[in-house]
């Protein structure tokens, strides 16, 4: 199998592994007995486990091969979803909170830093910003596939108990779906990921361990280094902070807003066709309504898809100036959140979440394209563990400022001023747009920084 086709069938695989469980997770844990507080102390105890331990985990991929660390994140990940559903009060979840982001952690970037590299030598000339858009894309059609069966599962298993006394329960079939999947991502990796064995003499033993153990310390430090020397990469960093920001807010605050604009559909007469798709296509149980927002979410995803082929008809309009198109999408995600936050029927709110996956979708791919040029190849896994912790920033300062907002004003000032900050972003690609103008037709970054500590 190609590499391109292995790295889409094992990357969307996973990604469909993950999500299914998406749509019923608090419920899920609410039927353990766990309250909203409790659930909010193991998803932080999960967030902070990823940001310990991402850099670590990119300079092991590094250091020990980008499949070993792939392959163990993958056994974790199984472990994990076993404990989650092994689970009946908070230690337990706990205990799968950590788990859960340590395999979260080694598996940020080892796989797609795998297919980079491998593209890069079957195909020298291959355009890096369409072929991450194609990867984006198989990626956003296994979400929408996950979340798709995530909300159907539970209605196809309904003769289970549903105590929460039982392990087996409706819900807890979302749970086992995904440990299946994610088995078989295992084995596919395992079978169609090749990669060179990293030197045994290095990693092998004692003094080979400690070795190994001091380079990755150096490669931690050669990604500090990187990051400080590059203005490039630095700008690239602040944008995916900046658009976690945006991602926190979509991810935390859609299900009450869409809750709201359900009920507003059923009693309104102004939304009639809303009201009839909810009312007697779906019913009137809520049940009916989390089969609405799994379609709302599920969509996104889908739609997602289209973000990517206008990714790459933009920048080959715009003859691969991948941070000016970046920057553009960036822009009308800021446009979509501002007129998102002031709907009040169902069907325009639906239109509108829609589109701020369309733009984020296709902001990725060149954002991922000049910072994969931006970076050496002996060092890319460590790197993507870094853009990928700026990510994780982005959110945690989103859930720490703007949630208490929500809160306190409404989900629409939050979003306007999500809005405001996907703008301040486009700033920053407008400024990379300039440093980047003797780039190659991929955005390859030219000057030192692209070959930096190459040979390291």
């Amino acid at each position: 199998m190609s590499v391109r086709a292995t790295y889409y069938l094992v990357s969307s695989l996973n990604w469909f592994a993950n999500v299914v469980p998406m749509a019923v997770s608090v419920l899920f844990a609410q039927s353990r007995g766990l309250s909203l507080g409790q659930i909010g102390v193991y998803g932080a105890v999960y967030a902070l486990t990823v940001v310990l331990l991402e850099l670590p985990s990119g300079a092991l991929a590094d250091t020990f091969g980008r499949k070993r660390t792939y392959l163990l994140a993958g056994a974790l990940a199984l472990a994990a979803k076993v404990l989650f559903l092994l689970a009946f009060d908070l230690s337990g979840f706990v205990a799968y909170a950590l788990l859960w982001g340590t395999a979260r952690a080694l598996s940020s970037g080892a796989l797609e830093a795998w297919f980079v590299d491998a593209l890069q030598a079957r195909e020298p000339n291959a355009p890096l910003q369409s072929a991450l858009a194609a990867a984006g894309s198989y990626n956003l059609v296994g979400l929408a596939a996950g979340t798709v069966t995530g909300a159907m599962l539970p209605g196809l298993f309904a003769w289970l108990p549903s105590d929460g006394a039982a392990v087996l329960t409706p819900l807890s079939a979302t749970v086992i779906v995904s440990a299946v999947a994610q088995a078989a991502v295992i084995a596919l990796a395992a079978l169609l990921v090749r990669e060179p064995p990293p030197d045994r003499g290095r990693v092998g033993g004692r003094s080979g361990l400690r070795s190994a153990l001091a380079e990755v310390r150096t490669v931690m430090l050669d990604a500090a280094a990187l990051t400080r020397g590059s203005r490039p990469l630095q700008l690239l960093l602040l944008g995916e902070c900046l658009v976690g920001v945006a991602l926190m807010t979509s991810e935390t605050l859609w299900q009450p807003f869409f809750a709201t604009r359900i009920s507003e559909a059923r009693l309104g007469e102004a939304s009639r066709g809303a009201a009839d798709l909810v009312a007697h296509l779906l019913g009137t149980t809520a049940a009916a309504d989390a089969r609405v927002l799994g379609f709302v979410l599920g969509g996104s995803f889908a739609m997602g898809v289209f973000g990517n082929v206008a990714a790459t008809r933009l920048t080959r309009l715009l003859k691969g100036r991948n941070a000016l198109a970046a920057g553009v999408f960036q822009g009308l995600q800021a446009v979509a959140f501002v007129v998102l936050a002031w709907q009040t029927g169902l069907i325009g709110a639906t239109a509108l979440f829609w589109l701020t996956y369309v733009t984020r979708s296709a902001w990725s791919s060149p954002h991922l394209a000049l910072f994969n040029a931006a970076v050496p190849a002996a060092r890319r896994s460590v790197m993507l563990s870094v853009l990928s912790l700026a990510g994780f920033a982005g959110s945690f300062l989103g859930s720490l400022l703007l949630a208490p907002l929500a809160q306190a004003t409404s989900i629409a000032v939050v979003w306007c001023v999500c809005a405001g900050v996907l703008a301040l972003g486009v700033t920053a690609y407008l400024a990379l747009d300039r440093l980047t103008s003797a780039a190659g037709p991929d955005g390859r970054l030219a000057g030192p920084v692209a070959g930096a500590r190459e040979g390291s």
